[in-house]
């Protein structure tokens, strides 16, 4: 075999794997699959999420069903890459009965987008399996802080903190990314 066959090879398998992921919760007795046909639903109160992966990324939904808007604080949520990298999040508000969308690993240049329109119902034709929302201006310099890798079977650790009103509360979540 040539270096260059062995090459185009490799390159082929390797654009050909694709993955799903295994997210658990330290209060959960079994993780919850996400695979790339349909959405995963997982609650946590008082929020509730939405996943489902697409391109090698897991697409996360994060819904507030309370009448409250609730802060997602950056700079104290964060990723915890395979490599023990520690990874800040961009601060957000999850506004009153809607949500937000996150891009695990983040798209290099890209923004979350805006949220589908109705948490329960199937996502708009953006959110579908390779339609992952990229924004029309983007903010070089945060998605250069923001942006990491996700390669090969390996597992994350998320650790979220909110505000709602005066109150702070965090979820955590370890995602392992699994060949389909």
């Amino acid at each position: 075999m040539t270096p260059k066959f062995a090459w185009l090879l490799t390159l082929v398998l390797t654009s050909c794997t694709q993955f799903e992921f295994d997210v658990s919760r330290p209060d959960a007795a079994q993780p919850v699959h996400v695979g790339s046909d349909e959405d995963t639903f997982l609650a946590a109160a008082p929020l509730q999420y939405r996943m489902r992966a697409d391109e090698g990324h897991l697409v996360v939904w994060i819904h507030n069903p309370t009448t409250d808007d609730i802060q997602l604080l950056g700079d104290v949520s964060r990723v915890i890459d395979s490599d023990g990298i520690i990874h800040p999040l961009r601060g957000r508000t999850v506004a009153a009965l809607s949500e937000i969308k996150m891009v695990l690993p983040p798209l290099s240049g890209a923004d979350d987008g805006p949220p589908p329109p109705n948490f329960p119902q199937p996502p708009n034709s953006g959110d579908q399996p390779g339609f992952i929302s990229i924004p029309d201006e983007r903010d070089e310099s945060e998605s250069n802080v923001h942006s990491w890798e996700w390669s090969g079977e390996t597992e994350i650790e998320i650790d979220l903190t909110f505000e709602q009103g005066k109150r702070q509360f965090s979820q955590q979540f370890s995602i392992r990314r699994v060949r389909k």
